[in-house]
């Protein structure tokens, strides 16, 4: 009965839902006049020379119209703006609207007008000086003043030139709405440029549609969540049991996880060195160089450490394995990208890598062999490490095995060779 009432309900706010969204659309626009209005001070700038005066003008100041002429050599270019308050760190918020609405009419040699505000922050913004403002602008084709002409806010950015010469911090180079000083429009082509302000309006929705998206989203996702929780609540009492056995077995799931993870590590690496196993070998072996692979051709290389009881004998197992570690380390510090190092047994190493010819197979082998001659146990007496490396390559589709064989055979000869060579066996 409870959840009957509740489904009801739940329709009549959808249809609530709907009506608002649908009537969001025909509010009236919120509007607000920037200019003319009591407060709005208009005024022009532009380069001043001695002998023609000021290179902007009214022409009817009752009107708003005015000329720019901005010739080659003016230092600065020529515009107007509006401001609305004497005291130069206040403004107004522009975050609640979207744009500006600018009436205006233009005629002269320009191919583009810009649009500039001032945003005064006393964080960058010096007190007394209104130009000190961040300057934000955009530019439109001057055709489009045929119409009013909308500038979403979005399409404003803060000058370059105002970040270099202000020196403010990154944080500081985004634009800012929140306290405009002034709106202005100006030129930055040469030319004689003849201007009429009629109306600039802050344009924008009583309620933005993002943040009505917002409150319905945040209304809905409560409305779901309070039903969740009753309907779970309800659940809960009547199968207490099968929830706490779903619960025992994921917990048991993810143990073995974990455990399927840690076996895994152990499978495919070699403890004590870190470099794969037999087994990890294998399967890398198998996922790279297999019949389908592109990588089928590679070479082997079979890589034992000289003497190596000797250093066991004379010096312990520590020490040994410390040697096999920095072994290890040096000649995985040495590979290429592709190349595999495994741990074969003992003393004993596997390196595979792709070759696309044998000859630099065997310069490589050897510069591990000189790799391995510089390793040296730190804090532990010098002791001199040598290998002796046997090397081979294998053939599209030939087993691994068969490859091994060779590469062991070739080691064998580099042992009986004196050791501390590199032996090739095709």
């Amino acid at each position: 009965m409870r959840l009957g009432r509740y489904a009801q309900a739940r329709n009549v706010a959808l249809v609530i839902t709907l009506v608002v969204l649908i009537g969001h659309y025909f509010l009236p626009e919120k509007r607000e006049l920037l200019y003319p209005s009591d407060t709005g001070v208009p005024q022009l700038y532009g380069h001043f020379d001695p002998k023609t005066g000021q290179s902007s003008r009214w022409t009817d100041e009752t009107k708003s119209s005015w000329t720019c002429i901005f010739k080659v050599t003016d230092v600065v270019g020529c515009g107007w703006d509006v401001y609305w308050d004497p005291d130069i760190s206040r403004g107004k918020n522009f975050g609640a609207y979207e744009g500006v609405e600018l009436h205006m009419r233009y005629s002269g040699s320009a191919t583009r007008i810009r649009v500039y505000m001032r945003n005064h922050n006393p964080v960058y913004a010096v007190s007394n000086k209104r130009e000190s403002g961040k300057f934000l602008s955009m530019t439109f084709r001057v055709e489009e003043t045929i119409t009013p002409i909308r500038i979403k806010l979005s399409e404003f950015n803060v000058a370059d030139w105002w970040i270099t010469e202000s020196n403010v911090r990154r944080q500081w180079s985004s634009p800012e709405f929140d306290n405009i000083t002034k709106v202005g429009v100006d030129f930055i082509e040469n030319g004689t440029h003849n201007v009429q302000i009629n109306k600039v309006f802050l344009v924008g929705k009583w309620v933005k549609t993002e943040t009505l998206f917002l409150q319905i989203f945040a209304f809905w996702l409560s409305t779901f969540l309070l039903e969740g929780i009753f309907r779970f609540y309800s659940l809960y009492k009547k199968a207490d049991y099968e929830r706490d056995l779903i619960r025992e077995l994921r917990i048991r799931e993810y143990n073995m996880e974990i455990e399927k993870e840690d076996l895994q590590e152990l499978v495919d690496r070699d403890p004590l060195t870190e470099a794969l196993n037999r087994n990890g070998l294998e399967s890398k072996i198998k996922l790279l160089y297999g019949l389908d692979s592109a990588f089928s051709c590679y070479g082997l290389m079979v890589l034992d450490l000289d003497y190596f009881k000797r250093i066991n004998d004379a010096w312990g197992h520590d020490l040994g394995d410390k040697v096999l570690k920095m072994l290890a380390a040096s000649v995985q510090s040495s590979l290429r990208h592709g190349d595999v190092l495994a741990r074969w047994g003992g003393e004993e190493f596997i390196v595979v890598c792709p070759i696309a010819e044998q000859a630099p197979l065997a310069d490589f082998a050897e510069k591990l062999r000189l790799v391995a001659s510089e390793c040296r146990v730190e804090g532990e007496p010098e002791i001199v490490i040598t290998t002796s490396i046997g090397v081979s390559a294998a053939q599209r589709g030939e087993s691994f095995d068969k490859v091994f064989r060779r590469a062991d055979s070739a080691l064998y000869k580099a042992k009986a060779n004196g050791r501390n060579c590199v032996e090739f066996e095709l």
